[in-house]
């Protein structure tokens, strides 16, 4: 397999018939294969299909932040397959979101979006980094050590 990445910011959003352009919590603590209903709500898992150029989580909020204000997002990879959870202030905002977006590509040609109704009521984000973040609180850490806690940790260890 493989990756030809292409940098732009042309977000198509489209089934393939058009060219029309318009773009750290573990995945293993989250059991998704019970995460999806039919019923709406204001959270809705996203499937990427056919990946083949990244999509970001300022991807994925310019695209939902069409159809109502998102509070926050978490993406990972399971079996494969990049995943995200996408939690909408307003459920119908959700619902609007899924009716659009569902089998729509991100990219012409690619990245089609398969979007069903979490489970969860509510995300739980603990870290703003390029993996997770919660919009609704800005001054959640990275999840990563600093200079300085890294040091402290590294004498720790060897003075220990």
């Amino acid at each position: 397999l493989k990756y030809f990445f292409q940098a732009s910011n042309l977000l198509v959003l489209g089934n393939g018939s058009t060219t029309t352009g318009t773009a750290p919590i573990s995945a293993s603590a989250l059991d998704i294969s019970a995460c999806t209903q039919q019923q709406p709500n204001s959270v809705l898992r996203v499937i990427i299909e056919n990946m083949l150029y990244p999509v970001t989580l300022d991807v994925l909020h310019q695209i939902f932040s069409r159809y109502g204000k998102v509070l926050r997002i978490i993406t990972f990879n399971k079996n494969n397959t990049f995943q995200a959870l996408v939690q909408l202030s307003e459920a119908n905002s959700a619902q609007l979101a899924r009716q659009s977006l569902d089998g729509q590509n991100v990219y012409n040609g690619c990245c089609c979006l398969r979007i069903d109704y979490s489970k969860l009521a509510t995300l739980n984000v603990k870290y703003n980094n390029d993996k997770s973040r919660d919009y609704t609180n800005p001054n959640l850490p990275s999840g990563e050590l600093t200079l300085e806690q890294q040091l402290s940790l590294g004498l720790f260890l060897i003075f220990s």
